[in-house]
C-alpha cells in the first residue's frame, strides 16, 4: 500500500502461528534483558500460549474460565542468574488477574477487584514490584506482588466508563476508558487522584495506549519530550501526547494521525521514531511519530488487527487478529535515515499554531419545558428563521441504538435490556458528535438536561467546549399542558398522550426538571417564555430572545 514518503523499511511475514480457536486479544514480547525472549498471546478461547519461535511450538496455559484480554511480562528475572523472565500477569473477563511463575508454569496469586467485575487490562511497574489492574468497575487496583496480601495497596477512582488501556512508566500511570478520557496518575503514598485529566482524548472511546521512554531510544535528541504516549480510539485516529514531568505534570496533544479507516485497536512504539498501529481495517501502519508521516502500510490479517507489539530490538513485530492467527513480521531497516531534524524541531510548534487557530466554540441553547409546552413546534420555527440546528437528546439515543455496529448503540441497548438508565456521558457524547458532524455553529438541544445529574454530566463532559447562550424555558401551566397533550393524542398515536401517563410525566418534570431551571436562574441564563399563549404570540417572544442573542455574538 502507498505511503506518504519513500519507505525506509520493508516488512516480511516470517511466521504464522496457529492454535488459538477464537480471537487473539493480546501479543507481547519479553523485555530486552532476557536471554531467552518469549512471545506470549492470549485469546477469547480462555487460553494463553507461550511460543517458541524457533519451531513455532507453544505451551498452553489454562486457568481462566472466560476470555483472556491482556498479558504483561514483569521485568524481574529469575534468581538463578539465567536472565529469564520470572513473572507474567494475565487479565480476564472472569474477574481475575493471575500472576504466573514462568519457570514452573503455575499460578502464584489470583487478584480480584471487590466488585468481581471483568478485568480488561494489567500492567507491571518499571521495577516489577507492583501490578496495576483495571476493568469494568471503572477502578484501578494497585497490588504489591512481593507480599502475600490479597488486598490492593491502593484503589484509584475517577473514570466514568470501563478502563480498557493502561500503562506504567516511572512513578506514573496513564489510563484510558471506554468513554474516551485519558487520566495521568502519580503512584506514591500521598496522591490518589488524577494529575491531569484530558477530558476527551478520543471520540467514542480510547482503545489502546503505549508509552515511549527516551532512555530506551537509540537516536534520542534534545528536542524530544520526556515521555511520549500514543493512544488509539474508535474515532479511527492515532494521537501522540507529550507527557511533561519536569516541573509540572502535564499531558499535551501534539499530533493526530488519520490514515486508518476503522477503529484503532493497538499501538506499539518501536526503535528509532517508529510506531506501529493496527486497525479494524485489517491493516498495520508503521509511522514516523515525530513527523506524523505514514512510512509503511500493509494488509496484516483477514480480519481485524486486534493487537500488535514490537520486539525489544525493533526487528520483529507480532500481530494478532479475529482471524485467530498470530503473525510475526520481520522489519528490515534501510541505511538511509528518513528522520528530518527540522521536522522534529517543529514537532510542537505546529501543534501550538493549530491550537491557536482552532475555530470558535459552538453556541448552545437548552430548550426546556413540561410535556405539551410546545418546545418542538417552536424549535422548528427557530431553526427555520435563525439557522439553529435542532437536536433532540431522545431522538439521538434512539437513532444510535438502532445502528447495528455502534459501540455506543450497543451500550444503550444493554442498559435498555437491563432496565437501567443510560449514563449521561453517553447522551453528552451523542450530542457532541452530532454538533461536530453538522458543520454548523448554533444548536438547540431539546429536552436536555432533564435533571441535576444531567447538568453535572454535561459540565464534566462539555465545560469549556461550548458556549451555553441561554436556557429557553417554555413556562406553561399544568392545565394547558394536559389539554394540549390530550388533543395531540387524538391524532399522534403517542402512547404517553393519555391522562394517566401525563400525570406521571408532569410529576417527574416537577421533581426533576424544575430544579434545573432554578439552578440556571441563579446563573442568569434562563429566558422564560410564557408558553400558554397561542403559537404565533409565543414565537414573537422567542424571536425577541434570539434577536438579542444574535446581537451579542456579532
Amino acid at each position: 500500500m502507498a505511503s506518504d514518503k519513500p519507505s525506509v523499511l520493508s516488512v516480511q511475514l516470517v511466521h504464522t502461528l496457529s492454535g488459538h480457536v477464537s480471537d487473539v486479544n493480546a501479543v507481547i514480547f519479553s523485555p530486552t534483558h532476557s536471554t531467552s525472549p518469549l512471545l506470549a498471546s492470549c485469546s477469547s478461547d480462555k487460553t494463553i500460549r507461550l511460543w517458541n519461535l524457533n519451531d513455532q511450538s507453544s505451551t498452553i496455559l489454562t486457568r481462566h474460565t472466560y476470555q483472556v484480554h491482556c498479558l504483561a511480562f514483569s521485568p524481574i528475572l529469575n534468581d538463578n542468574n539465567d536472565s529469564t523472565i520470572k513473572y507474567m500477569a494475565s487479565a480476564s473477563t472472569d474477574g481475575t488477574c493471575l500472576l504466573w511463575d514462568l519457570k514452573t508454569i503455575s499460578v502464584l496469586k489470583e487478584y480480584k477487584h471487590d466488585s468481581g467485575s471483568p478485568i480488561r487490562v494489567c500492567q507491571f511497574s518499571s521495577d516489577g514490584f507492583y501490578l496495576a489492574t483495571a476493568g469494568d468497575d471503572e477502578l484501578i487496583n494497585l497490588w504489591n506482588i512481593t507480599t502475600s496480601s490479597s488486598r490492593p495497596i491502593k484503589i484509584l477512582a475517577g473514570h466514568s466508563g470501563s478502563i480498557v488501556a493502561l500503562r506504567f512508566f516511572s512513578n506514573l500511570l496513564v489510563s484510558g476508558s471506554f468513554y474516551g478520557d485519558l487520566k495521568l496518575w502519580v503512584i506514591d503514598s500521598s496522591f490518589t487522584g488524577p494529575v491531569h485529566f484530558e477530558r476527551e482524548a478520543h471520540d467514542l472511546g480510547v482503545t489502546c495506549l503505549d508509552i515511549h521512554s527516551p532512555s530506551s531510544t537509540e537516536n534520542h535528541h534534545h528536542h524530544h519530550p520526556p515521555y511520549l504516549i500514543a493512544s488509539g480510539g474508535n474515532d479511527n485516529h492515532v494521537k501522540i501526547w507529550h507527557c511533561s514531568t519536569s516541573s509540572k505534570y502535564n499531558l499535551t496533544l501534539v499530533r493526530t494521525m488519520k490514515k486508518h479507516t476503522c477503529p484503532i485497536m493497538c499501538v506499539s512504539f518501536g526503535i528509532k521514531n517508529y510506531l506501529a498501529t493496527g486497525s479494524g481495517d485489517k491493516t498495520i501502519i508503521i509511522w514516523n511519530y515525530d513527523t506524523g508521516h505514514l512510512i509503511h502500510q500493509f494488509d496484516a490479517h483477514t480480519r481485524y488487527v486486534t493487537c500488535c507489539a514490537f520486539s525489544s530490538d525493533g526487528h520483529y513485530l507480532a500481530s494478532g487478529s479475529n482471524d485467530r492467527m498470530v503473525n510475526i513480521w520481520q522489519i528490515n531497516y534501510s541505511d538511509t535515515e528518513e528522520d528530518d531534524d527540522e521536522c522534529a524541531k517543529i514537532f510542537y510548534e505546529e501543534k501550538l499554531l493549530e491550537i491557536a487557530m482552532a475555530s470558535s466554540k459552538p453556541n448552545v441553547v437548552f430548550v426546556l419545558g413540561g410535556p405539551g409546552a410546545g418546545k418542538g413546534t417552536q424549535c422548528v420555527r427557530i431553526a427555520e428563521k435563525h439557522g439553529y440546528v435542532h437536536l433532540s437528546a431522545g431522538d439521538l439515543l434512539r437513532e444510535e441504538a438502532a445502528k447495528p455496529d455502534s459501540v455506543l448503540g450497543n451500550e444503550i441497548n444493554e442498559h435498555i435490556k437491563n432496565g437501567s438508565i443510560v449514563p449521561v456521558a453517553v447522551t453528552c457524547k451523542l450530542l457532541e458528535n452530532a454538533m461536530k458532524n453538522s458543520g454548523k455553529e448554533n444548536f438547540l438541544i431539546d429536552g436536555f438536561p432533564r435533571n441535576k445529574d444531567n447538568v453535572d454530566g454535561w459540565k464534566l463532559a462539555m465545560d469549556g467546549k461550548v458556549n451555553l447562550q441561554c436556557v429557553l424555558f417554555f413556562d406553561c401551566d399544568e392545565q394547558t399542558c394536559v389539554a394540549r397533550c390530550l388533543e395531540r393524542g387524538k391524532g399522534s398515536g403517542r402512547a404517553d398522550d393519555n391522562e394517566e401517563s401525563l400525570k406521571k410525566r408532569i410529576v417527574t418534570y416537577n421533581n426533576s426538571t424544575r430544579p434545573v431551571i432554578e439552578l440556571y436562574e441563579k446563573e442568569n441564563l434562563v429566558k422564560r417564555i410564557h408558553a400558554a399563549n397561542d403559537v404565533d404570540k409565543v414565537f414573537q417572544d422567542v424571536d425577541h430572545v434570539f434577536n438579542g442573542l444574535k446581537s451579542t455574538t456579532q
